[in-house]
């Protein structure tokens, strides 16, 4: 009798968990699937060799940064697209189709560079008069992000963040020199990474998540 009952709830059990599972399954097919995609070639752009390398890396990196946040932070289901795509959206909608995606996300451009802010006169005794001028670190990154088979929403991302102040001696002409964006590229990708972050907040609504299911 003992081993009837436990054989009754070894199967019991078994086909509980095998339930679940398809209950998970069945969810984890109703989720939204993200693509994201880049069009921005920077190769075209009109700059030097080294800045061209470094943007070409930044675009790739930014689709890594697309896709973990979409995972981590909202718990769906992103595939990135290789290579520099045509972004018409023709090609996008098709793209979706052809990888079951409901949504999508495309980058367009990006530009990392720094920007002149404040500027400060210092004068102490027995030393020349200064001019202290202050240096925000900024990312511009456009996006367009696409649900189903028309809607589409364009957007431009912005951020500055202070990165260093420079001074020079004030002596009636002054020639100012910001940091070079290829000098300090190690601190571009954490500025491309919050751009993707901010990016992503906004848009979290449209993209759907988990805790939406």
């Amino acid at each position: 009798m003992l081993k009837l009952n436990l054989l009754f709830l070894s199967v019991f059990s078994f086909s509980f968990a095998n339930a679940e599972l398809k209950n998970l399954d069945n969810k984890s097919d109703t989720l939204p699937r993200i693509l994201i995609a880049n069009s921005f070639d920077a190769f075209s752009l009109n700059v030097r060799k080294n800045k061209k390398e470094l943007f070409k890396e930044l675009s790739d990196s930014l689709k890594i940064y697309l896709e973990k946040i979409i995972r981590t932070h909202l718990g769906l289901d992103a595939i990135i697209i290789p290579g520099t795509l045509n972004s018409s959206d023709s090609s996008i909608h098709s793209m979706m189709q052809v990888n079951h995606a409901t949504r999508a996300i495309v980058i367009h451009s990006l530009e990392v560079y720094f920007n002149e802010g404040t500027e400060k006169h210092t004068e102490e005794y027995g030393m020349s008069p200064k001019i202290e001028t202050s240096y925000d670190l900024c990312s511009k990154i456009d996006y367009t992000f696409y649900m189903g088979d028309s809607t589409s929403k364009t957007s431009q991302v912005n951020l500055c963040d202070f990165f260093t102040t420079r001074s020079v001696n004030d002596k009636g002409f002054v020639l100012k020199f910001g940091p070079d964006i290829v000098g300090k590229k190690k601190h571009t990708y954490g500025a491309v990474e919050k751009n993707a972050e901010n990016y992503i907040s906004s848009i979290a609504y449209l993209l759907g998540s988990t805790a939406n299911q």
